[in-house]
């Protein structure tokens, strides 16, 4: 099974298409993908759509709100 989901150009995240899964960056997306199999990664959370580790998920909480805060939203 392979998914078509697509990111937006410029897009930081990394998205697998074997088990159609978006994670917070490269790293954890090759940790989660050997051998052309995908596996589940202890410590990893998902948020948002978005596979991650608690560090990694704050750390975008935080710099969204302050992309809000500086357009004034």
């Amino acid at each position: 099974m392979t998914c078509r989901c697509a990111l937006p150009p410029g897009s930081t995240y990394c998205h697998c298409r074997g088990c159609c899964s978006t994670f917070l960056n490269l790293g954890l997306f090759d940790a989660h993908r050997k051998d052309g199999v995908c596996y589940d990664l202890e410590g990893v959370t998902q948020e948002d759509g978005l596979w991650g580790t608690l560090e990694g998920h704050e750390k975008r909480r935080v710099t969204s709100q302050r992309f809000k805060k500086g357009r004034g939203l």
